[in-house]
Parts: C-alpha cells; sequence; structure tokens
C-alpha cells in the first residue's frame, strides 16, 4: 500500500490519532503496523506520535509523509494531547 494525499473519509469524520510509540507500534513490536497507519492516513485521518517520537523519525526518513504532529515536548504527554486537541481541527 502506497501513501497518498489525505482525502476526506468515507462518513467525512476526519479523526485524530495521537499514538504512543512504545508499545502500540510495530518498532516495540507492538501490533500497529506501517500499512495499518498507511491505510487510516489515506483514509483521511490525521496521524501523530505522542510519546517516544524519536524511535520513529530516527528510523523513518519519511515520517514526516505519514505523521501530521509528534510530541511532546518540554511538556507532559496530558498537556500535549489537550493543545493538540485544541489547535488541530479534526471531528474527533
Amino acid at each position: 500500500m502506497s501513501l497518498q494525499p489525505p482525502r476526506q473519509t468515507n462518513g467525512g469524520t476526519m479523526v485524530l490519532y495521537a499514538f504512543d510509540v512504545d508499545q502500540p507500534l510495530w518498532l516495540s513490536g507492538g501490533p500497529i503496523k506501517p500499512a495499518d497507519l498507511m491505510e487510516l492516513r489515506n483514509s483521511g485521518h490525521l496521524l501523530g506520535l505522542c510519546g517516544n517520537f524519536a524511535a520513529v523519525t530516527l528510523r523513518m526518513p519519511e515520517w514526516h509523509h505519514l505523521f501530521t504532529f509528534i510530541g511532546p515536548m518540554a511538556m507532559t504527554k496530558e498537556a500535549f494531547l489537550l493543545q493538540v486537541r485544541q489547535y488541530v481541527p479534526a471531528d474527533e
């Protein structure tokens, strides 16, 4: 599956996903694979990293084509997620 520009989802709902890296993603043995992320992105959803983002950015040179945002930086995960929710428009 190739990465395509984001488009509106079938139901018109754009969902914002903020993934922790260390447990859910394949890089740490988690169940979520790159193809799963590409499917969400190609369906028009926003993807981001909330946690050990360096594990992704240092291993995936093209990470910025898949993920919209990375964090947290100099703040707690909770504060970061509140800011993302406030300032990144999405339906969910």
